[in-house]
């Protein structure tokens, strides 16, 4: 059974975007299959959730780039998969993830802050949210592409928490990665994984708070 959160030890609340809060890592990780075809290389969705779910977009291109056979540019390759991503978040739309909308009232009910941190550029993270309507809900959004080092570093969930103005070890956070579960824990925060696509590892297992099938999981908990 799920040990809740406890929320007498909790000041705020910081959520990873993709994968978390919002379904749109599906996208992604088609976006960038459709990427790799066409440019001569290949990649498997089991690789991707594994390997870059989570990664700033910089950090995921350098790799892929690596990895083609033949020299591409970093702004084909950027193109390539976003027009993708922007071809199928149209097509497809923006949805929460099972819980996350659930999650936000009951946490609106004890006036909690919250905040977004996400390996994703800051103008990525506003207009999902705004697609999904929830922008306003959050106090700050912090990018993956503000800090120096991005996720499994624990820089955008320091950020985050300075932005709030709280301590870190006062926070609570929600990651599906483990490279984002690994952030979170190593800024202190207390940590539950949503995996999404993904096995919590071994560090995870033994350091978070928590792992839960879903965030509709945390909310009965809570209740």
């Amino acid at each position: 059974m799920l040990a809740p959160p406890d929320l007498t030890e909790i000041d705020a609340v910081v959520f990873d975007m993709d994968g978390t809060l919002i379904d749109s890592e599906g996208h992604y990780c088609q976006a960038y299959i459709h990427c790799m075809v066409s440019l001569g290389g290949s990649l498997e969705e089991e690789e991707y959730y594994q390997r870059f779910a989570g990664m700033t977009d910089d950090a995921i291109d350098e790799c892929l780039q690596a990895e083609l056979p033949d020299p591409v540019d970093l702004s084909t390759i950027r193109g390539t998969w976003r027009q993708e991503y922007e071809r199928r978040r149209h097509a497809q739309g923006v949805s929460m993830m099972p819980g996350a909308r659930e999650l936000l009232d009951l946490l609106a009910t004890h006036s909690m802050p919250l905040a977004v941190a996400s390996a994703a550029d800051l103008s990525e993270i506003t207009v999902t949210l705004d697609l999904a309507g929830i922008r306003e809900r959050f106090h700050s959004l912090s990018s993956g592409t503000e800090v120096p080092k991005t996720k499994p570093a624990p820089d955008v969930y320091l950020l985050a928490a300075e932005r709030l103005g709280v301590k870190p070890t006062r926070c609570l956070a929600f990651e599906d990665t483990n490279s984002g579960t690994r952030a979170a824990i190593a800024a202190g925060l207390h940590t539950y994984m949503v995996p999404h696509r993904c096995e919590a590892d071994r560090f995870i297992r033994k350091h978070a708070k928590g792992i839960a099938n879903s965030l509709t999981e945390i909310v009965e908990a809570l209740c």
